[in-house]
């Protein structure tokens, strides 16, 4: 069934290299960017990066670790190297979307995969990763590197405009659009080379966010 993951970007955060390699293998096979760790902080850094649609863990001792980090924000289905009712309990209570225990077989895992994503986006879950910066667009908060960060509400509409695309450089137009400034821009530079990863660099008083993208006079 080839292509039946495609246009899906799966992190596979698996400690046993066997494992992580047949995953990898069959997953981009069947039509998805695949990108692996091999522990709990690797997989947080990949998954703040590359904002995937789907996390397949077994990290060993730091999974439940890795589930709460990233629980309600990327859809995470958990391996188990066990089948005891009360550890699949308690990772699905700490947030993991799905767990299927180990040896698990590839098409199951897969068609659960599938399942789990359909799932959360029909849920409206959105969440937006850029660098070290973390958004929740629904229940509009925020965080870099993993503290919370306080916006006004034009500050925010701001950041999700920025964070949607972080390569990109929005023009003045754009970011107007964006917050309903409409002509109060005119005087504004021709492009404001604002990127979530400029933001980043200086978030700790709430303005400071703002100052290092250079947007800091229509904050």
């Amino acid at each position: 069934m080839t292509g039946a993951l495609t246009d899906l970007t799966i992190l596979v955060a698996e400690a046993d290299q066997a494992t992580r390699a047949f995953l990898a293998d069959n997953l981009t096979a069947d039509g998805a960017q695949v990108e692996t760790a091999q522990s709990c902080g690797e997989a947080l850094k990949r998954a703040y990066a590359e904002a995937p649609d789907l996390i397949i863990a077994d990290v060993n001792g730091d999974t439940l670790r890795l589930i709460e980090k990233v629980a309600g924000e990327v859809a995470i289905i958990v391996l188990s190297a066990t089948d005891v009712e009360t550890d699949r309990v308690r990772k699905l209570e700490r947030g993991a979307d799905d767990v299927v225990a180990k040896p698990f077989g590839y098409y199951e895992l897969r068609a659960r995969a599938v399942a789990v994503v359909r799932r959360v986006r029909a849920g409206g879950r959105r969440t937006l990763l850029a660098d070290a910066i973390r958004v929740d667009v629904a229940g509009r908060r925020a965080w870099l590197r993993g503290e919370p960060i306080e916006l006004s509400l034009l500050e925010f509409d701001l950041l999700c405009k920025l964070a949607s695309d972080p390569a990109r450089v929005f023009t003045k137009d754009e970011l107007c659009a964006t917050c309903g400034l409409g002509l109060s821009c005119r005087d504004r530079p021709a492009r404001w080379t604002a990127t979530p990863a400029a933001c980043a660099a200086s978030c700790a008083p709430r303005t400071g966010i703002w100052r290092t993208c250079g947007v800091s006079a229509i904050a």
